[in-house]
């Protein structure tokens, strides 16, 4: 395939960390892997690339000698002249990083060990890059020139990190323009709120408001951070007296300032010792009981058994069904017959829609054949060590990409999106049918939708919950995270986006999955699994005194090391302190979906104290554990949308 190179920054490094035994033992230099970060063109499109020395296709003034693992490589530039490296490699190939410019989600510039520039590149499907070093600088160069294909939305919180902006704004211009609050010569002032998708507008004057304080009265931080002015070169004048007073009109009540006298407000919550949680058994297939005609019995206490045990796998087939809506609780068995009947025959037909698309058509149809590009692309790298996918000629592999294409037909709006396939791959190991398999999707599909919109409401959303269920839990350790510019809870992002499914083996994926269908025992229980996992690991992470890149790093690198039984049981267990605490806040009641009244409006002033940053704080009150929640009562979802600030 055709490639063009566009930009190029050379003498950039990978940091390969020391073996895990050794962190704790002396300071040990990570070993560099050095490389070239690149900006391609080809014909599907541009995309960016990593290529260590000694993998590159074309040789100019540099070159590479490469012998067994070892790789020799000299390079030569106007600035800082000749330079020659050896380096010891065991395989390059798996330091080489790709990825399209549709799959970046944000970039994050920080500085890290002895004040090295480093670019931090998020996906779209929650992966992360390696931290790419700029031993030579040029780090704000390579910024603003991707700042020429992309528009960045600077995070509120983070000055350092920045968003990707997709939606098309034209028609969201033009209505601002008609407002006239503005006149031209500010145009560069707002230039970040003119950029906002229409979308937005929808979404009320509050989410208008925020963004104007952005612009017009950017934090402290980011009006200190030279990052933003010189690397996109923002022009951002005072305002005046109209406009401030203006501004102060929309925006007063919102603003808040915290005095920075070494003390902080803080929520002491005693809860007490962690209830003993016990688990049960897996469903079997003699506690499903059918009537004569075939409707299951007891189908509250089954779903029940399922959130304490999850389900045998032989039954998966038929309660995952029921689990994910493909048939009713119900249902008699007569009906359930008709019904994938019906969906057979629906399935094939949104089927025969794309598939009699053809490459004329597709060509004049962009986004339908960006999608099925981008299909291809995940199919081809989802789960392939699984034996259900593993091969190049596989079967599986072809289903899965029509499943994928027909979801793109029935929910067109949303279409496909990086992700989708990691939720649908162990389904289709369940079911083992193309149609079955769909319908289970679309069903799964229907619960989380919203994690998959550009506009990353409801992800954001979950995330400020996480961090307000934290700030409950353990205020040290939020406070911990805070200090080290992780209290926006990015490196959970993975997480929530997928469902765990990157962190778990396909049989304990299953189970968790099945767990959360059950909608027990409350709204949101994934957080408190979020949670459970965060406490978990906290003196991992605190005794090692880990910063932002190593709480990323270790947070990632826990896929396939978390025990799950013990997770579900200490989320149940939060659960139970919160069922038993009289005091909990109504914002953390709303998160877990408690009812609100009266007697918890507000926290009682005695739990409210002022202690030194440095102070240390123990919980010791008694709970009296509870192993039941089938008697409570929960608000139903609140199905508005919630703007965050």
């Amino acid at each position: 395939m055709n490639e063009h190179l566009l930009f190029e920054k050379k003498e950039i490094y990978i940091h390969e960390q020391p073996k895990e035994e050794l962190i704790n033992g002396p300071l040990i230099e990570p070993e560099k892997i050095g490389g070239r970060l690149q900006i391609l063109k080809n014909k599907n499109g541009s995309f960016l690339r990593f290529l260590p020395y000694g993998l590159e296709n074309v040789v100019s003034d540099d070159w590479a000698f490469v012998v067994n693992n070892s790789v020799l490589t000299y390079s030569k530039d106007s600035n800082s002249g000749e330079s020659c490296t050896f380096e010891n490699k065991q395989n390059l190939n798996k330091y080489k990083h790709q990825f399209e410019f549709n799959e970046l989600s944000s970039v994050r510039r920080i500085y890290q060990g002895y004040g090295i520039p480093c670019l931090v590149f998020m996906l779209t499907d929650g992966r992360t890059l390696p931290n790419l070093y700029f031993y030579k600088g040029g780090s704000k160069e390579f910024l603003q020139e991707l700042s020429s294909y992309f528009v960045f939305k600077k995070d509120v919180t983070d000055p350092r990190l920045w968003y990707v902006q997709r939606q098309n704004s034209e028609q969201f211009k033009q209505s601002l323009y008609e407002l006239s609050l503005f006149n031209e010569q500010r145009e560069n002032v707002m230039k970040k709120f003119l950029n906002e998708p229409v979308q937005s507008t929808l979404l009320g004057f509050s989410k208008v408001t925020n963004i104007l304080r952005d612009v017009i009265k950017p934090s402290e931080s980011a009006s200190k951070s030279q990052f933003y002015v010189n690397d996109f070169k923002l022009d951002i004048p005072n305002p005046g007296d109209d406009m401030s007073d203006l501004m102060d009109s929309l925006v007063s009540d919102n603003i808040h300032s915290v005095p920075n006298d070494g003390y902080e407000m803080v929520t002491k919550v005693d809860l007490g010792p962690m209830p003993t949680v016990d688990r049960g058994p897996p469903v079997q297939k003699e506690d499903l009981i059918f009537d004569k005609e075939g409707r299951l019995f007891n189908h509250e206490r089954i779903k029940q058994m399922i959130f304490r045990g999850g389900i045998q796998n032989e039954l998966r087939i038929t309660l995952w069904k029921f689990l994910l809506n493909y048939y009713e609780w119900d249902s008699t068995a007569k009906s359930r017959e008709q019904k994938r009947k019906i969906r057979v025959e629906d399935y094939f037909r949104m089927k025969l829609q794309w598939k009699s698309i053809s490459d004329e058509q597709k060509n004049k149809f962009s986004l339908i054949k960006e999608r099925e590009n981008l299909i291809e692309k995940d199919v081809q790298r989802t789960d392939r060590t699984h034996p259900y996918f593993e091969s190049d000629d596989n079967v599986h592999l072809v289903e899965m990409k029509d499943i994928l294409m027909t979801y793109n037909m029935f929910n067109f709006d949303l279409g496909y999106v990086q992700g989708m396939s990691d939720l649908l791959a162990p389904i289709m190991v369940i079911m083992d049918n193309e149609v079955d398999s769909f319908w289970c999707f679309a069903g799964y599909m229907d619960k989380i939708e919203s994690n998959f919109l550009m506009d990353q409401l409801n992800i954001k959303l979950q995330l400020s919950n996480l961090k307000a269920l934290l700030e409950f839990f353990d205020s040290k350790f939020s406070h911990y995270l805070e200090k080290n510019e992780s209290s926006n809870m990015y490196f959970c992002f993975r997480w929530i986006l997928i469902l765990f499914k990157r962190e778990f083996s396909f049989p304990d994926i299953n189970r968790l999955w099945e767990v959360l269908w059950t909608d027990s025992p409350c709204k949101n229980f994934h957080l408190l699994i979020c949670i459970s996992i965060l406490l978990m690991k906290k003196d991992d992470i605190m005794t090692n005194n880990y910063g932002f890149n190593e709480i990323l790093k270790f947070i990632n690198d826990l896929s396939g090391r978390i025990d799950l039984e013990k997770t579900l049981k200490h989320a149940e267990g939060l659960f139970l302190q919160l069922q038993n605490f009289k005091n909990v806040p109504n914002n953390i009641y709303e998160i877990i979906g408690f009812p609100v009244t009266e007697k918890n409006e507000e926290l009682i002033d005695e739990s409210r104290l002022l202690i030194p940053r440095s102070s240390s704080r123990e919980s010791s009150a008694k709970l009296s554990p509870s192993s039941s929640f089938k008697s409570l009562s929960f608000k139903k979802d609140d199905d508005s949308v919630e703007v965050l600030n």
